[in-house]
């Protein structure tokens, strides 16, 4: 499931190995190549990491995933079953580089938060020290349209009602001289004119009260210059708040609609971006401290991990090196080296660097497998190596090479038994082996 899962994270796509892996590279005459898995397009690349965690070839040292101090980490994580812990640890540094990428990137917007913050505020205080009311405007310019044209009112009001009262002739004179004749004329034949005399006087008392109500809608006009002056001042208030807040962008009015409403909505608009802006100015302040006890939790975790690591290494070493006695090494002495990082490092495998150091003659400074120079000896070591974590082990095809080099036959059937170990039981792997030993190629079940 783990290598399943270390492939879906190469080709960045689900794969569970449910239905197998093919994998197929062309290699045209034109020195042209394609590589495909599992009919998919994929790099060459891609195709080299997915190959070192299926086949092991011991003989070639550039292609040997044992070599590789990270994979040599990794192995023995497995062998420490401390797979989870590392996991958990690799979630928990990604917690911690995200708040620390947060962190930078609050802080190189504060000082265009704070200019922004400074103009959301003039602008709020704009609107607040005008206060405009919803459905304001329409009536407000209504008010200050009668306002400035009191004068007109007066004199065009006044005019009617001296047309109606004072008039050459006056109407109100002429409609009484009109009801006087209907009225005799009504005596003479009462059917028709009798209603038409008694419209011509309901329509003279219709002009009398309205000649009452015009002089008193004359007399009531009284041009107040404090009150043309507010009604003034407060309608270009209002214009330059539309003018500057206004246009479109914060609320869409339809015909009819009072334009003052956009301005209210942008204030309310402003009000809500500020209040985001202080959650930033806020969230600042505190990530430092969620950044602190974010590390301490990575730290003790990655404590634990070395510890386990540590005790794993320990229990390894010996058991190693009886693998090597066995294997014609009695003198070679095997040991994990682990190493922290720097003050303050940290990567997703933990606060440790490991690596296996092989003494393979007395006299002589440990040093790591990528270092040994014999094929022979590399090879023999790799075996002894995977005898004992056959278990833990990912990778699931393993090639020797060279294996027999400067061996006698009786070492060579003690090779050939632990390679058919690795073949068998329940954590069986293929074995490919190239030899020129009998006793070594006996153990094979195809040759």
């Amino acid at each position: 499931p783990q290598t399943a899962a270390d492939i879906a994270t190469v080709l960045d796509r689900e794969f569970d190995g449910a239905d197998g892996l093919l994998i197929t590279r062309r290699l045209f005459a034109t020195g042209r190549s394609s590589v495909t898995i599992n009919g998919a397009p994929a790099t060459v690349g891609m195709l080299q990491q997915i190959a070192e965690r299926l086949v092991d070839i011991h003989g070639q040292h550039d292609q040997q995933y044992l070599l590789r101090p990270a994979n040599q980490l990794r192995i023995l994580d497995d062998y420490a079953g401390c797979g989870d812990m590392r996991a958990q640890f690799a979630e928990q540094l990604t917690e911690v580089r995200s708040l620390q990428t947060l962190r930078e990137e609050l802080s190189a917007a504060d000082s265009l938060r704070q200019r922004q913050r400074e103009l959301f505020e003039f602008q709020r205080d704009e609107i607040a020290a005008t206060a405009p009311q919803p459905g304001e405007y329409n009536p407000a310019r209504a008010a200050y349209e009668r306002l400035s044209n009191i004068t007109t009112l007066q004199s065009s009001a006044g005019e009617i009602s001296r047309a109606l009262t004072e008039g050459e002739p006056a109407t109100l004179d002429a409609l009484g001289t009109a009801s006087k004749a209907l009225d005799d004329l009504a005596k003479l034949d009462p059917e028709p004119l009798g209603p038409l005399r008694d419209s011509a006087y309901a329509a003279m008392e219709t002009v009398r009260e309205l000649t009452v109500d015009l002089d008193r809608y004359v007399n009531s006009l009284n041009l107040d210059g404090e009150e043309f002056e507010a009604a003034q001042q407060r309608l270009d208030d209002l214009n330059h708040l539309i003018h500057k807040y206004g246009g479109g962008k914060y609320l869409t009015l339809n015909d009819g609609d009072d334009p003052i409403d956009e301005v209210v909505a942008y204030g309310e608009h402003l009000a809500s971006e500020l209040d985001a802006l202080s959650g930033d100015s806020a969230r600042l302040e505190q990530i430092d401290d969620e950044i602190a006890a974010a590390i301490e939790t990575l730290v003790a975790t990655g404590e634990t991990l070395r510890a386990k690591r540590t005790a794993a290494a320990s229990k390894l070493k010996p058991l190693i090196e009886t693998q090597l006695g066995e294997l014609g090494m009695g003198e070679a002495k095997f040991t994990v080296q682990l190493a922290p990082l720097g003050e303050g490092e940290f990567k997703p495998s933990g606060l440790d660097e490991a690596e296996f150091l092989v003494q393979t003659n007395p006299g002589q400074a440990a040093q790591p497998l990528r270092l040994i120079a014999s094929g022979g000896e590399l090879s023999r070591i790799m075996l002894a190596i995977k005898s004992i974590l056959a278990g833990s082990d990912r990778v699931s095809v393993l090639v020797f090479d060279e294996i027999d080099s400067n061996i006698g036959g009786r070492l060579g059937t003690t090779i050939g038994r632990k390679m058919r170990d690795l073949a068998a039981g329940s954590d069986a792997h293929q074995v490919l082996c190239i030899t020129h030993l009998p006793q070594i190629a006996a153990f094979g079940d195809t040759h």
